[in-house]
């Protein structure tokens, strides 16, 4: 009996080898998109998880929605029913010693149903308060951008039936669920290296090495976000000197007021937008940027302007003599 107990163990080893071995599926199939189903989770997850690009979920907004308003519903219907027993309890008569009913004790209450009542709320409100904070957490994180959206695209362009449709959770039908993605990890980054990003002749200058978590493919591209980030900085360095030092060397051969206050407008709302692309979102901080460097520009003008009538003076004097 041990023997033939033994024997009918199922093991993946013993089901390898008892099934027909199947032959691999040739290049040329594999390219004619017969032989996806053959790559398979295996390959999606792989690809998923060498990039932080890669690697977008679904957050079940709506699902998620309705789950907390059912827990909600189970707690309410227990509150009420706990009121119900208060209730019933304060119309009791106080002076009817046997069948008075008080509310001014939990551990030997009159009323067993309210205790229990209390004993069934504990680990509805705990599951309630925890789906509300991991709700939160992920409502909380940005949705998937474009580049996201697109990696998924051409994955599954490439690899048509490597996953059954059905599993397709990403999408219904050929509409991506954009608004219901996100990605694991994300970095908010501002405009300009947003930009930078989607610069592929720039990617290609920052591409990583090839490594043991990396898919080696032709149509997949690992760039360095450090070298981009590096190379963002060294942008806007340069481009916060040239806007700092361009306009006071024109202010000097620039005559009239007007012309150099136009100069300096000019220059201001360059710099604005120069600092809201390296910024993002932070108006305060681009004000206060902005305002300082106007003063500098202000300042600079004004010495340059007493410069010239003390020259103009020297010279009327010199012409007096």
């Amino acid at each position: 009996m041990t023997g033939s107990m033994s024997s009918m163990l199922y093991t993946p080893q013993s089901a390898r080898a008892r099934a027909p071995q199947p032959s691999a599926p040739t290049e040329d199939e594999i390219k004619a998109g017969d032989s996806w189903h053959h790559l398979g989770y295996p390959a999606f997850v792989r690809w998923m998880a060498s990039s932080n690009d890669f690697f977008v979920l679904r957050r079940f907004s709506r699902l998620s929605a309705r789950c907390l308003l059912y827990q909600q519903n189970e707690i309410a219907r227990l509150e009420k029913d706990l009121d119900d027993w208060d209730d019933l309890a304060r119309k009791t008569d106080p002076d009817d010693q046997v069948g008075r009913l008080s509310s001014d004790r939990i551990e030997q209450d009159p009323l067993q149903e309210r205790a229990e009542i209390l004993r069934q709320l504990i680990p509805l409100l705990k599951a309630y308060y925890d789906s509300v904070n991991s709700f939160a957490e992920v409502k909380a994180r940005p949705t998937a951008r474009r580049h996201h959206i697109r990696n998924l695209e051409n994955w599954f362009k490439t690899y048509p039936n490597a996953i059954d449709p059905e599993e397709q959770h990403f999408r219904r039908g050929d509409q991506f669920l954009e608004g219901d993605l996100f990605p694991i990890i994300s970095k908010q980054q501002p405009p300009l290296r947003l930009a930078l990003g989607q610069w592929r002749w720039l990617r290609f200058q920052f591409q990583l090495r090839p490594r043991d978590d990396r898919i080696g493919s032709d149509q997949i591209i690992y760039t360095s976000e450090k070298g981009l980030d590096l190379f963002t900085n060294m942008l806007v360095l340069v481009l916060g000197l040239l806007l700092l030092f361009a306009p006071m060397w024109w202010l000097n051969f620039v005559v009239n007021d007007v012309h150099r206050l136009a100069v300096i407008t000019s220059f201001v709302a360059a710099f604005t937008g120069v600092v809201w692309a390296a910024a993002g979102q932070r108006p305060f901080e681009i004000l206060a940027a902005t305002a300082a460097y106007a003063a500098v520009l202000m300042v600079f003008l004004q010495s340059n302007n007493s410069q010239s009538r003390l020259g103009g003076s020297s010279a009327v004097k010199a012409m007096g003599m």
